[in-house]
Parts: structure tokens; C-alpha cells; sequence
């Protein structure tokens, strides 16, 4: 009995807190344990992961630079090989990726892939990048490559630069023969988490029974500048696109989930162009923090010591098809 009372004494006295301080909206603002308060700008580090579906083996290449990252298949496989995606604390913030028409029917990421061939993802040691390529017919029949590349230059900073296989003169002296690319930037759920703005002003996050069933427009302009979490520099990186390319921004239903899409279009006809994105500061692990396993830093988000696994898995034995190695009962 003097347990009980205890026990509801204490209950009514945390919800009487509680709600004393709701009232008076004096809930404290707590800092996240572990989330770190100064970063600085370092240089792209490539790192090549890997991952095996349906038996064949995949590269997994990012350029990181601390909490940030940009790179591919991580989130989607090898299911949107075309798509590159600007990761920051382990979120899938935005992804890039490229769309062209070439004719009736040949449209895609960019246009439609050569019969019998398959778009291809390579990582440079040497020269710290990453390529997307992939063949493609043109209008006069004739294939060509497209490719677009992630580059480090300088501290915090990536070049995403493309080129469509053709020679701007070729373009220049017969502009309705070919048709150019240009990038597209989409955003799943993540863009809600916080504040991003376009051009210079704070874009409204709308409730999602406005654009349930149709898309909700909610900027467009011309010289895209986009800037994610602005406020908070650990957390931040923008771009900015040059005066030649308009765009539009839009809120949309995508499966029951939430997208922010941003499609782009140019005056100008290039064979090749680029624009680079700035990370800012980042956030860095202290010098004696325990590396992170299999890519997912366990001391920075929980202050978790895991160990290196001995095998692929990030646990041995996690199917049991060795029945209880490496496992134990407990309690």
C-alpha cells in the first residue's frame, strides 16, 4: 500500500510539472547529448562501400566530408543508379539526378538507355571522383555516352559536372538534331525536417492535404539558389544554378509520401555544363572517438562502442543459420 502511494504521489507530482510548465510554456529547449557545436570545412574523402542483391556485388561510392555526405546507391540500391543523394546526419535530404527527351518515346534519366547496354557507376582513388555514364541513341542513330561527375574542389565543396557525348559545335550548327539535358532535384518526406530556401526566401512547408491529389506549385524563378537548414551551419549546403535556367518548385503526393520536386529548364543548349555545392562546416568526431562500422557511426549518434564484425554482416550469425554462435542467452 505505501508502495502504491509512493508511486502516485510521484505521478501526480510529474504531471502536475509537466503541465505547470506547458501552461506556461517554460518547457526547457534541450541540446541533443551528443550533437556536436563547432565543425570546420575539410576536404571530400571518397569512401567505396559495397552491397550484394540478387548475387552480384555493388560499389556504394560517397564523397564524405564529416556529417555530410553525396553519393550513390546507398538509399535506393542500385534501383535509381542515376540518382545522387545529398545526405546530412545519416537523412536523405535532396537528390540529384538528370532528365533529357531525344526523340518520340526516348525520353528519361537522362533519355532512354541503349538496348543491351547498362549504365554504369565507377569511383576514382586517385582523382577522388565518382562517374555515372550511360549510352544512349540519338536522333540520326547514332549512340552516344552520357556522364556526370561528382569532383571534390576544395574544402567542402562538390562539382557535379555533365556532358552528353556530342561536341557543342555539332550542337551550335544543327540545334533541332539534338536535345540537351538538364537537372532535376527531388526531396522524399526529408525537406520537412527543416527550413529551406529558395533564392533568399523561406519556402512555407504546407499540410499535405493541400496537394493530396494535385501537385501544390510553391516557388519558380529563374537562377535556381537553393539552401538547406540555412540557420544552422552544421547541417546546412546550397547550390546555386546560373541565370539560363528557370525552374519551378513544387509540394506533391508521391505513394502516400510527401515530395518536394524541383524540375529545371535552360535557354541556352550546352553539351556540357556544371555547378558546384557547398557543404559548409561540418561536423567532426573527436580525434580518439571510435571509427565508424560498416559506415554508420555509432559513437557519434549514441555514444555506442561496437566493434569491427569479423564478417560482411554487421552482426555475426544474424540469420542463426549457425544456430546460437556467437549469441547468448541472457536473463
Amino acid at each position: 500500500m505505501k508502495a502504491r502511494l509512493i508511486v502516485s504521489i510521484l505521478s501526480f507530482a510529474a504531471s502536475s510539472f509537466i503541465s505547470s510548465c506547458n501552461a506556461a510554456g517554460t518547457l526547457p529547449d534541450v541540446q541533443p547529448p551528443f550533437q556536436a557545436n563547432e565543425g570546420r570545412r575539410i576536404t571530400p574523402e571518397l569512401k567505396v562501400s559495397s552491397f550484394v542483391k540478387d548475387g552480384a556485388s555493388y560499389e556504394q561510392p560517397s564523397l564524405w566530408m564529416g556529417n555530410k555526405r553525396i553519393g550513390f546507391r546507398e538509399f535506393f540500391n542500385n534501383a535509381r543508379d542515376q540518382m545522387a543523394v545529398i545526405i546530412v546526419d545519416n537523412h536523405a535530404i535532396l537528390g540529384v539526378h538528370f532528365w533529357g527527351v531525344n526523340g518520340d518515346k526516348m525520353f528519361g534519366f537522362p533519355y532512354k538507355v541503349k538496348e543491351g547496354t547498362t549504365p554504369q557507376i565507377k569511383s576514382d582513388k586517385s582523382a577522388k571522383t565518382i562517374t555515372y555514364s550511360k549510352q544512349y541513341v540519338q536522333l540520326n542513330g547514332e549512340t552516344a555516352t552520357f556522364s556526370y561527375t561528382l569532383k571534390p574542389v576544395g574544402e567542402s565543396k562538390v562539382e557535379i559536372s555533365w556532358d552528353i557525348g556530342i561536341l557543342q559545335k555539332s550542337i551550335d550548327a544543327n540545334p533541332k538534331a539534338f536535345a540537351c539535358v538538364v537537372p532535376w532535384f527531388s526531396s522524399n518526406n526529408s525537406y520537412r525536417l527543416a527550413p529551406l530556401a529558395i533564392n533568399g526566401q523561406t519556402i512555407k512547408i504546407n499540410d499535405k492535404s493541400l496537394f493530396e491529389k494535385k501537385d501544390l506549385p510553391v516557388a519558380s524563378g529563374t537562377g535556381l539558389e537553393f539552401s538547406y537548414n540555412p540557420g544552422k551551419p552544421l547541417e546546412s549546403f546550397s547550390f546555386k544554378l546560373p541565370d539560363y535556367y528557370s525552374f519551378t518548385v513544387s509540394e506533391c503526393n508521391r505513394g502516400g509520401g510527401c515530395e518536394l520536386f524541383m524540375p529545371t529548364s535552360s535557354k541556352k543548349q550546352l553539351a556540357r555544363d556544371s555547378f558546384t555545392i557547398d557543404f559548409g562546416d561540418v561536423a567532426l568526431n573527436a580525434p580518439d572517438a571510435p571509427a565508424p562500422v560498416a559506415d554508420i557511426d555509432f559513437w557519434g549518434q549514441d555514444r555506442m562502442c561496437v566493434a569491427a564484425p569479423t564478417t560482411r554482416n554487421l552482426f555475426p550469425n544474424p540469420s542463426f543459420e549457425q544456430g546460437l554462435r556467437f549469441w547468448t542467452w541472457w536473463g
